[in-house]
């Protein structure tokens, strides 16, 4: 992927010089910093082992309320009726 950014000449001449004192190109130094960056976010989300957990952490990201009742009840209705229709094949085959 091609990924084009219009830089600040203060910050493309201080990233070049960090890429030189590297010997990368400038696109090379640019493509390590964004990957130490992501692995840095990746490393800091918590493992997550209970339901409990994965709750307060939806909630600490603002994930918890972001959906509209309507959409909390058609989703509840489908769910619904999906393990009642795996429930009558259960008995149907058992």
């Amino acid at each position: 992927m091609i990924l084009e950014l219009e830089l600040p000449e203060q910050l493309q001449s201080e990233l070049t010089d960090e890429a030189v004192q590297l010997d990368l190109t400038l696109s090379d130094y640019a493509l390590l910093l964004l990957m130490k960056r992501r692995a840095a976010v990746l490393a800091s989300v918590p493992q997550i082992q209970t339901g409990s957990e994965l709750v307060n952490y939806w909630t600490q990201n603002g994930l918890i309320g972001t959906r509209d009742d309507e959409d909390v009840a058609s989703i509840r209705s489908y769910s619904r009726e999906t393990r009642n229709s795996l429930a009558e094949r259960m008995r149907i085959v058992s």
